[in-house]
């Protein structure tokens, strides 16, 4: 699951927007059809690219 994400990030060029960590913890999330809540860009990009992610930035309260 990582890996496809950062594929796609790669295939849109925006693939140094996220440690391995970041997504580790996306994908995992995303296999586990959790919600990231977070005040990092990094999972507001990757839902940008992978709609199917869900995250909340906790700075806004809305999700990014």
């Amino acid at each position: 699951m990582a890996r496809s994400m950062q594929d796609a990030l790669t295939a849109r060029g925006a693939h140094r927007c996220c440690s391995p960590v970041d997504l580790m913890l996306a994908a995992t999330a995303h296999a586990e059809d959790l919600t990231v809540l977070h005040v990092d860009k990094d999972y507001s990009t990757v839902a940008r690219y992978w709609p199917s992610f869900k995250q909340v930035r906790l700075d806004t309260g809305l999700p990014a």
